[in-house]
C-alpha cells in the first residue's frame, strides 16, 4: 500500500493535465493509536513560492501540534522526501515491519 499511495496518480483528468506526478513527500505514521486525519492542516491553503516546503512544514507543525494537545499520536513515524531524506524502499520496510 506505501508504493501504491506514493506511485500511482487518481486516473480522472490524466489526459487533459498529464498528471503523472509521484510523491514528493511521504508521512508514515504506526502505532496502536487511533488514525487521525492531518487534513485539517489544510484549511487555510499554502501560499508560498515553494508549495512543497511550505506544505510539508504546515504538516508537520500540525502533527506536533496534535500531540501536544493529545499527547503521542503514533508510536514512531517515517518521512521521505524527494531530493533529501529516505527512501521509497525504506517507507516500504518500515511501513510493513511489525
Amino acid at each position: 500500500m506505501a508504493e501504491a499511495l506514493a506511485t500511482v496518480s487518481p486516473s480522472g483528468k490524466q489526459a487533459s493535465f498529464a498528471s503523472r506526478s509521484r510523491a514528493e513527500y511521504l508521512l508514515i505514521e504506526k502505532g496502536s493509536q487511533q488514525p487521525r486525519t492531518l487534513g485539517s492542516a489544510f484549511a487555510k491553503p499554502v501560499s508560498d513560492t515553494d508549495l512543497v516546503d511550505a506544505s510539508m512544514k504546515k504538516l508537520q507543525a500540525f502533527r506536533q501540534n496534535m500531540d501536544q494537545a493529545y499527547g503521542a499520536c503514533a508510536d514512531d513515524c517515517y518521512t521521505m522526501k524527494v531530493g533529501g531524506e529516505g527512501t521509497l524502499a525504506e517507507a516500504i520496510a518500515f511501513a510493513t515491519a511489525w
